[in-house]
């Protein structure tokens, strides 16, 4: 299994950064079922997936950005 990249220090082109804010929004998805799993919860760690939606919005302006400026 591929190791997910979320260190945005890790950076080495434009278009890493969207898909390390992808990887990050997708571990925060995860948390999200895992904390409700845990919990036994609906409500537990829904924070995470409105983090994890949040960052999916910023990645996809990365990529708009991207066509943007032709990258």
């Amino acid at each position: 299994m591929k190791r997910m990249e979320t260190d945005m220090a890790e950076a080495s082109a434009p278009e890493h950064v969207e898909e390390i804010l992808r990887n990050i929004a997708d571990t925060f998805d995860e948390a999200a079922t895992e904390c409700s799993s845990a919990w036994q919860d609906h409500n537990a760690g829904k924070i995470w997936g409105d983090f994890a939606r949040i960052i999916k919005r910023a990645a996809a302006q990365c990529a708009k950005a991207r066509a943007k400026r032709g990258l």
